[in-house]
C-alpha cells in the first residue's frame, strides 16, 4: 500500500493535468500510469487522453492540501489517506500510521489530533440532555448553526462556542490523545461533581476570545482547562478557600515580619549605642585612672551592664528561635493538606514566604552573634586597660583575659542554644 502512494504522489506531482475533480481524479493518460491503476485493480475509465478514476473506487482518500482534508466531515471518514501537499512534503495515513514524506512519523500526531478534535466535538454534542432534573454539561447544541451554547451562573453568563465545518489548524508536535482521555473520564463518576467544574473552567477559558476562535482555543487548551477544573474539584472536595488561605497566610507573615522587625530595630538601637558606650567608658578610665576605687567600681558597672546585655540578647535569641518554630510549624499544617499533595505546584507562594521568613530569621541570629562578640571583645578590653591603671601583673591580667575568653566561648552557647536545638 505504501508504494502505491508514493507512485500516485508522484504521477500527480508530473503535472498540472492530473487533478482531482469533484468526486473523481483525472490523470493524463499514460501506459505506465494505467498499468499501475490496474495492477492495484483500481477501476479506470480511458477517455481521449485521460484515465478518469471515481474516489470511491480508490483504495485510499486523496487530498490536494490541509485545508480540503481538515473538514469534519472528511477526518470523520477515519480512512487511510494521501494530502498531496505538492509545495511541500506529503502527509499520509496508512493503517493508523502517520508519514511525512512518505517516512515513518512516529512523534508526528497531524492525523491523530485531527480526530481528537472531530473527538471532542462528538464528545461533548453527546452530552445534551434533556432531563430536566439532570446535570447539563452543554446547555444547547445547534447542530444547524454548528454551536454550542453553555450557560454559567456567575456574571460570565452564557457562553457560545462555534465549532464550523472545518479545523483551522492543528499541532503537530503534541499528542493530544491522553488529555481527550482524560477529558471523558471526568465524567465516569457522577457523584464527584468533577464535570461541573469542567464546564466552569471551559467557559472561563473560552470567554477570553472571540467566538468562532472558541472551539479550536478550548482543544488547545486542553491541558490548562482540565488542571483547573481539577484543582477546583479538590479545593471542593476538601472544604478549601484559596482565597482565604492565601488571607490567613498573609495574616501569619504579617505577624512574622512585625516580630522579626521589632528585633532588628532593638539591635539596631544597640549597635548604634555600642560605639557611645566604648567612648564614653573610655573617657571614664581616663579621668578616674588615677583613683583605684572608682576603677573597680567602673570595673564592676561595666561587668554587670555587659552581663545584662547579654542576658537580653538571649531573650532575642530566644524570640527569634520560637518565630521560626511558628513558621515552619504553620508551613507543615498547611501542606499536610490532601490538595497541596496533588497539586504541589500550588503551595509555591507559601513557600516562598516561608523561606523569606527563615532567611530573615537567619540574618538576624548572625547580626546577634556578632553584636555578642563585639560586646564582649570590647568590654574585655576595657577591663583589662582598667586592670593595667590598677597596677595588677601583667601575667594576672593575661591569665584573667583568658579565663574571661574561655567563659565568653562558653557563655556564646548558652544564649544561642535555644537556636541550635
Amino acid at each position: 500500500m505504501e508504494g502505491l502512494f508514493k507512485q500516485l504522489y508522484d504521477i500527480f506531482k508530473q503535472g498540472n493535468s492530473n487533478i482531482i475533480i469533484g468526486d473523481a481524479v483525472e490523470f493524463e493518460y499514460s501506459e505506465s500510469t494505467q498499468q499501475i491503476l490496474n495492477e492495484n485493480n483500481i477501476s479506470n475509465t480511458h477517455v481521449r487522453n485521460v484515465l478518469r478514476v471515481d474516489l470511491e473506487d480508490m483504495p485510499f482518500l486523496i487530498y490536494e492540501t490541509f485545508n480540503d482534508y481538515l473538514k469534519i466531515s472528511e477526518i470523520s471518514k477515519g480512512k487511510d489517506c494521501l494530502i498531496l501537499n505538492i509545495s511541500g512534503s506529503p502527509y499520509s495515513l496508512i493503517g493508523a500510521v502517520n508519514y511525512v514524506g512518505f517516512e515513518l512519523a512516529v512523534n508526528n500526531y497531524f492525523f491523530s489530533n485531527a480526530k481528537c478534535f472531530v473527538e471532542l466535538i462528538n464528545f461533548i454534542k453527546s452530552k445534551e440532555s434533556e432531563a430536566e432534573d439532570a446535570f447539563h454539561f452543554v446547555d444547547y447544541v445547534n447542530q444547524p448553526a454548528m454551536k454550542f451554547v453553555f450557560t454559567s451562573l456567575s456574571d460570565k453568563g452564557k457562553v457560545i462556542v462555534e465549532y464550523g465545518k472545518s479545523v483551522n489548524a492543528v499541532d503537530e508536535k503534541t499528542d493530544y490523545q491522553p488529555l481527550i482521555s482524560e477529558f471523558k473520564a471526568c465524567f465516569n463518576d457522577e457523584g464527584t461533581h468533577l464535570a461541573k467544574f469542567l464546564k466552569s473552567a471551559i467557559i472561563d477559558n473560552a470567554s477570553r476570545y472571540k467566538q468562532d476562535e472558541r472551539m479550536l482555543k478550548i482543544f488547545e487548551n486542553l491541558k490548562p482547562i482540565l488542571y483547573s477544573a481539577k484543582i477546583n474539584f479538590e479545593i471542593y472536595i476538601n472544604n478549601l478557600s484559596i482565597d482565604k488561605i492565601v488571607k490567613e497566610y498573609d495574616e501569619y507573615k504579617s505577624k512574622y515580619f512585625k516580630e522579626i522587625t521589632e528585633i532588628l530595630n532593638n539591635l539596631t538601637q544597640k549597635i548604634i549605642g555600642l560605639p557611645l558606650l566604648l567612648a564614653g567608658t573610655l573617657f571614664a578610665i581616663e579621668k578616674i585612672k588615677d583613683s583605684p576605687l572608682f576603677l573597680w567600681v567602673l570595673i564592676g558597672s561595666v561587668a554587670a551592664t555587659t552581663f545584662y546585655l547579654i542576658v537580653l540578647l538571649k531573650i532575642n535569641f530566644k524570640d527569634l528561635a520560637q518565630i521560626k518554630d511558628t513558621v515552619e510549624q504553620d508551613y507543615r499544617k498547611l501542606i499536610e493538606n490532601n490538595f497541596f499533595l496533588k497539586f504541589k505546584e500550588e503551595k509555591q507562594p507559601f513557600e516562598k514566604i516561608r523561606k523569606r521568613a527563615i532567611e530573615k530569621i537567619r540574618y538576624l541570629n548572625s547580626i546577634c552573634e556578632s553584636y555578642y562578640w563585639i560586646l564582649s571583645v570590647s568590654n574585655l578590653f576595657t577591663i583589662g586597660l582598667m586592670l593595667t591603671y590598677l597596677n595588677i601583673d601583667t601575667g594576672i591580667i593575661v591569665l584573667l583575659m583568658f579565663i574571661s575568653g574561655l567563659a565568653t566561648i562558653q557563655f556564646r552557647t548558652f544564649i544561642t542554644s535555644s537556636v541550635e536545638d
